[in-house]
């Protein structure tokens, strides 16, 4: 109980002040300069402009660039840049001879097999001819007839349809398949 009545005057007594503080003005002659920074300008360092000294003066020089490295460490507001990259070093240059080309005869078109095959045979007496189905039709193949547009029937035996298509002259032989039991 009596840890409870002391933290409620101790509460008490600290609102108080608080409260003092707010509204009573500050004392006359006291400053509070404290708290305010003043910012100090200063001009940069002149760069002497004169004749240059030879090895043989014995005269102290000072180098601006400590008192300005100097000036920068202590101002907040002095502009700070990187030190420059170092340069670039120079690669060698190395000369690649590439290996001679050598010429290949370009490559023979190779046209795919036809969509054709040979379903079967007729001979209606006036000679053999062969039903060849197509991507989307049957045709009848006698010597003779261009099928597809592309392909010229040469020869038709019991045995194969010969063709040629005609934008390679290339001939194209297709199997007659056998007749089941035979």
């Amino acid at each position: 109980m009596k840890g409870q009545a002391r933290l409620r005057w101790l509460l008490g007594i600290v609102i108080a002040l608080v409260i003092l503080r707010w509204f009573a003005p500050p004392l006359a002659g006291t400053r509070n300069d404290d708290a305010v920074a003043q910012a100090i300008v200063r001009p940069p360092a002149p760069i002497a402009s004169g004749p240059i000294a030879s090895p043989g003066d014995r005269l102290p020089q000072a180098s601006p660039a400590p008192v300005i490295e100097i000036e920068a460490a202590g101002n907040p507001f002095a502009v700070r840049m990187p030190p420059p990259p170092p340069a670039p070093v120079a690669a060698p240059v190395v000369v690649v001879q590439a290996p001679p080309v050598v010429q290949s005869p370009p490559p023979v078109p190779v046209t795919p097999p036809p969509p054709l095959t040979v379903i079967g045979t007729w001979d209606d007496g006036t000679g053999l001819a062969a039903f060849v189905a197509g991507p989307n039709t049957t045709l009848l193949a006698r010597p003779g007839v261009l099928l597809l547009g592309e392909y010229s029937v040469t020869a038709v035996t019991k045995q194969q349809v010969t063709l040629v298509h005609v934008p390679s002259k290339r001939d194209v032989r297709l199997p007659v398949p056998r007749a089941p039991g035979a």
